[in-house]
């Protein structure tokens, strides 16, 4: 049986990553921002020319730490520019948005259903770790919202 490639085999493919800039696409938001003193997880799609970059935010000190989801956008998937504030989080001062991922396409385009985003995050408590690790999904029109 002969395999024809897909949009599927790019991504499975080995891939060969290089420097694009001097600097990070995102860094740590100025004092007193929510992402201030932690950033990580970022999850990116493009659409419309636009790219989203989710990722998790927190600010103080790792004890006290945490995660709420923070949103960047950009034109050339290079420059981005923050959302002022977060756009996701619990809201109860205790509770962390984890590692995001989107609906995908098997090519890796961002799946829309009925005109939403679908994105599932993991959550916990810091500190003290003792906390479960719980799987939650959010929808969004406009990645925002």
């Amino acid at each position: 049986m002969t395999h024809s490639p897909s949009a599927r085999d790019r991504w499975l493919a080995p891939q060969d990553w290089r420097r694009d800039a001097d600097s990070p696409c995102l860094s740590l938001g100025e004092p007193g921002a929510f992402d201030d003193m932690h950033i990580f997880a970022p999850c990116v799609a493009r659409e419309d020319d636009v790219y989203r970059l989710w990722y998790c935010g927190s600010q103080g000190q790792v004890d006290d730490r945490v995660f709420c989801l923070g949103l960047a956008t950009s034109a050339d998937g290079v420059h981005f520019a923050k959302h002022p504030a977060p756009v996701f989080g619990f809201g109860d001062d205790r509770h962390s948005v984890l590692t995001p991922a989107l609906l995908r396409r098997p090519d890796g385009a961002a799946l829309r259903e009925e005109g939403r985003l679908r994105m599932w995050f993991a959550a916990t408590v810091f500190p003290p770790g003792t906390e479960p690790h719980t799987l939650h999904e959010t929808t969004s029109a406009d990645g925002i919202t």
